[in-house]
Order: C-alpha cells, then structure tokens, then sequence
C-alpha cells in the first residue's frame, strides 16, 4: 500500500524539479496545446479562427503512423515512401505560421510484432528487432524505422536541406516519441514495456537528432487516465495506478538519454512539457 504514494512523490519531484528550474523562461500560452485534428476537414479555417481570437496556443496531438508513409517494406535496401498527404498537412501548418508537436508512431503491418487487426487500436508498436523477416528487405525493422524518422524530420525541419516543397520555415516544434506509452491500448497490450519503449525512443531519437540536433525530443506524453480500459473498483483503481506509475517510473529513468523534455496530458486537449 505505501508504493503507490512513494512512486508518485518521485515522479511528481523529478517533474517538480525541472518545472521550477525552467518556468520563468518556459511558462507561456504556447507552452500549452490544443489537439483539434479529429477529422481531416476545417483545417485552414480552424486556424482563421485561432488568428482571429488572438490565440497562441501551441499544436499537439497531430502525428501519423509509420504505415501510412511507408506501407510495404523496403526492397534491397531502398525505401518507397509517399509523403503527399502528410506534405500537404504539414504546408497548411507552416503557412498559418505555426510549428506542429508531432506524434511519430512506430506503427507498420511488416515491421511490427501485432498483427494487421490490432493496428487500428494500437498506436505503438515495437518493431522487430531479429533479423530482416524476409531477406529482401536487405535491412531491418530497426533500421527502416531510424531511416523513415531520419527522413520525416530532415523533410519538416525547415532548415533548407531536402525540405519539402512549401515548408519554408521550421513546421515541427517538438518530436513526441510514440504517444501515452502507458496506455494498454497504445502500448501494453501490443507487447510493450518500458524496457521495450526505452529501445524504440533510442531508435527514434538518434534518428531525429541525426537528422536536426536541435529539436527537441519529447517523451510520449503521460496520461494517468488511459491507464484504465473500463470503470475499475477501488482495489482495481489502486492496482492499476501503481502499475502506472511503476511503468512511468521505470522508463523515466531507463530513457532520460534518449528524450529531452518529458510531457502530461492533463486532458485530452490540453498538455505541458517539462524540460529535463
């Protein structure tokens, strides 16, 4: 019974710590998000409007999978991706003269170890780490997704080397590694640990820091809610929470090299990021 309070009190000092470090400098209204791609209409008008109430909130919770860039695997070592809708998000984003906090999500049908009918409820998912499945490929799942991470960042980083057309000035702000990693439906329950998602945020970061060392990496944000798949008792309620909180806690401290700020959902719309 005193773990749960004792894990809590280490996470909530390590994010105490960071927070009073920083907050002078850091605490201002695009230190927090507004997450409104629920749909894929309203876009230029949704941001009209943010303009037109003075609004400077920053942009969360917009992301993409793996799959949907790079559907089928590479062939004797070259990659076949097809950037046209993620591009043209990624233009509107810039021309409304804001940056995106980008959900990267490790996510493939032939690079993952869930099968095609989990994808639509699994957000992450760890990619093989054995040999190539099929020799073909001539590399592995590990090294498809630190090209694909590579290539995504050096394409929306704004910085004048093989951007994409119409991304002008830097469209990310953030690089958010996987999304509530906690979360059964996200992470668990598609076979992941904290040991695990320790891995997959070495492979993404090295990746993204290859290709710009100066975005920042933001550890998949923590949400205490998505903990919970149904409406637990009190014993539920406590068990799950020290599993939380234990997980949480395991992979602060297994991956503060490989993310630089470590994120909260307070609710699904909005969040804060505390530099570590």
């Amino acid at each position: 019974m005193k773990r749960l309070p004792i894990l809590f009190a280490i996470a909530l000092c390590m994010v105490h710590v960071a927070f009073a470090a920083l907050q002078d400098s850091l605490i201002t209204p695009q230190f927090f998000g507004i997450d409104p791609f629920a749909g894929e209409v309203g876009w230029p008008q949704f941001f009209q409007l943010l303009a037109e109430d003075n609004f400077n909130f920053g942009l969360v919770g917009f992301g993409t999978g793996w799959e949907k860039i790079e559907p089928s695997p590479p062939q004797n070592g070259i990659h076949f991706y097809d950037w046209s809708a993620l591009d043209e998000r990624m233009k509107i984003v810039v021309e409304s003269g804001r940056m995106a906090d980008f959900d990267i999500l490790c996510r493939s049908e032939w690079a993952t170890k869930v099968t095609y009918s989990q994808m639509g409820s699994c957000n992450m998912s760890p990619p093989k780490e054995d040999a190539d499945s099929d020799p073909s490929w001539g590399m592995t799942a590990y090294q498809a997704w630190g090209d694909f991470v590579y290539n995504l960042v050096e394409r929306y980083d704004g910085d004048g080397i093989d951007d994409a057309p119409g991304i002008t000035s830097p469209a990310l702000r953030y690089l958010h590694l996987g999304n509530e990693p906690e979360a059964p439906e996200h992470f668990v329950n598609c076979g992941g640990s904290p040991e695990i998602y320790d891995r997959m945020s070495a492979a993404t970061y090295e990746a993204a820091k290859r290709a710009n060392p100066n975005l920042p990496a933001v550890r998949g944000r923590s949400n205490p809610g998505n903990i919970f798949d149904d409406n637990p008792d009190e014993a539920t309620l406590r068990a799950r929470g020290a599993d939380y909180l234990d997980f949480l806690s395991t992979s602060l401290r297994l991956g503060r090299d490989h993310f630089d700020i470590f994120a909260i959902n307070f609710k699904t719309t909005t969040q804060v990021s505390f530099p570590l």
